[in-house]
This record gives structure tokens, sequence and C-alpha cells, in this order.
């Protein structure tokens, strides 16, 4: 479990970096992308995973 949870922390954190960088070039689509991809990845780890 403490893998689990140290993943969804990392996805956690790269979407919080990811969001950043929109905010810093709001305009990049490949930015807006990638962040997109940080979601859903975050995503289907919380919803794979039992997150408590």
């Amino acid at each position: 479990m403490e893998n689990e949870r140290d993943e969804i922390a990392a996805a956690g954190a790269k979407v919080v970096e990811m969001l950043g960088a929109c905010a810093a070039a709001p305009d990049d689509l490949e930015v807006g992308r990638a962040a997109d991809e940080a979601l859903m990845d975050l995503d289907r780890l919380l919803t794979s995973t039992d997150a408590t």
C-alpha cells in the first residue's frame, strides 16, 4: 500500500508541476496536452487503487 501512495503522490506532484507550466505558457498546446495526460494518469491511479 505504501508503494501505491508513493505513486499517487508522485502523480499529484506531476499534476501540480504541469499546472504551473500551463500558467507560465497558457497558449502552448503541448504543455496543455502534457498536463491533461498527467491528470488522467492521476485519475487512473486513484480509481484503480484503494487510496485510503
